[in-house]
């Protein structure tokens, strides 16, 4: 049986929860309808870094961006990594395409201008088409190379074929590594892997008096190299940032809502009353 403090905790976050899914329904509608161009990016990281301060996520963060652009490749843990690094560098996601189909979910991921994969080498093409535009123009891309989540604890091969875009212009490549803290009684929840489903490990969050993320940006590069090489190199990097104690100190640990982050000289401002 749950605590009372526990279970309270978690039904005011529901709630919480279910006004940001409204407040993303009418971004969603914003971007839709509106008669200029309206990038979803920042409204992508600013409904994440409130969803993070609802959870108590809490971040604290080594290295900085090299660029505003490129391709971003960090292991994959949990469906929370894609808000921990929406919030801190804002860009568009790689995800499988089964999301689109989501219900809600998949028209919010849709709105912020997802690009989805199905699996095979003709969609992989089609993915690097579509990605090589927005690279050469300055933007960035987020995606997950191994193409799977992990416990956290080992980071699987980089796909190759996930790297042929930034080979083909020469994109910067910054890789990014996550790490998440343990619950009470030292219990690994972030991960969600396997046939975990969505809603209890959601619930199980929403209890928690709140979780603790290591975004780690290890040194980027430049895509010199054939994509097989690229995938080596990032996936060294990132295997590295995990194994390795970090060489500066982190920053302090920032808890959306209650304090102003910056990253890289960025300020991003803080979601409001989130308990």
């Amino acid at each position: 049986m749950r605590h009372p403090a526990a279970l309270a905790r978690g039904v005011w976050r529901a709630l919480c929860i279910v006004v940001l899914l409204g407040v993303a329904g009418f971004m969603a509608l914003a971007v839709a309808v509106s008669p200029r161009p309206l990038p979803p990016e920042p409204l992508t990281a600013w409904w994440m870094r409130q969803l993070l301060g609802v959870l108590r996520v809490r971040v604290r963060c080594s290295g900085s961006p090299a660029a505003p652009d490129g391709l971003v490749v960090a292991n994959h843990v949990s469906w929370l990594d894609i808000a921990v690094i929406a919030g801190l560098l804002p860009g568009r996601f790689v995800a499988k395409s089964e999301v689109r189909d989501w219900p809600l979910i998949g028209a919010l991921a849709a709105a912020a201008g997802s690009y989805f994969i199905r699996r095979g080498s003709n969609a992989t093409q089609a993915l690097t088409d579509r990605m090589e535009p927005r690279l050469r123009a300055g933007g960035r891309i987020v995606l997950f190379p191994e193409g799977t989540t992990t416990a956290g604890d080992s980071v699987r091969r980089f796909h190759p074929r996930l790297f042929a875009a930034a080979a083909n212009v020469s994109a910067v490549i910054q890789p990014l590594a996550l790490r998440y803290g343990r619950a009470p009684a030292g219990r690994n929840v972030a991960p969600f892997v396997g046939d975990d489903a969505f809603l209890p490990h959601l619930l199980q969050l929403l209890g928690l008096p709140g979780l603790e993320v290591q975004v780690m940006l290890a040194p980027a590069f430049i895509a010199k190299e054939e994509r097989g090489a690229l995938a080596r190199r990032a996936r060294a990097a990132v295997a590295d940032a995990l194994a390795e104690t970090p060489s500066e100190p982190f920053a302090p640990a920032v808890a959306y809502g209650r304090e102003v982050v910056t990253i890289a000289g960025q300020g991003m401002p803080p979601p409001r009353g989130a308990r």
